[in-house]
């Protein structure tokens, strides 16, 4: 686990995001737990090896949405990635698919008409 980032929402549920390097490439991994410290959602992949992940961040929303964003690099390019996770899933202590999970799909972000680029 690396550089790890933690958020509780609205019924003290901790949501927690990391990296995490398999050898060849930086993961994006998401957790659930319960306020009890018990395991809600266990760990699950929001993102393929095929991505380079490289500082997470992440915020609730006051519907319990996480919203993440990241930098992925490939060949000396760096571009912004967004993902919005339904916050109020209850994975009974199991891994969850990153389909399963998100309401909004890995998006790169376009600077030109980005919402976030034009209200920064």
């Amino acid at each position: 686990m690396n550089k790890p980032q933690i958020c509780c929402d609205s019924n003290g549920n901790a949501h927690i995001i990391w990296q995490q390097w398999t050898g060849s490439s930086n993961l994006l991994c998401y957790m659930k737990l319960y306020p009890d410290g018990s395991i809600c959602i266990d760990e699950s992949f929001l993102t393929s090896a095929s991505n380079q992940v490289w500082a997470p961040q992440m915020d609730i929303d006051e519907e319990n949405n996480i919203h993440i964003v990241w930098a992925k690099s490939s060949q000396q390019t760096t571009s912004t990635y967004y993902t919005k996770i339904n916050g109020n899933l209850d994975g009974a202590v199991q891994s969850m698919s990153d389909n399963d999970l998100t309401l909004v799909q890995e998006a790169q972000s376009q600077p030109e008409s980005d919402w976030l680029y034009r209200n920064r």
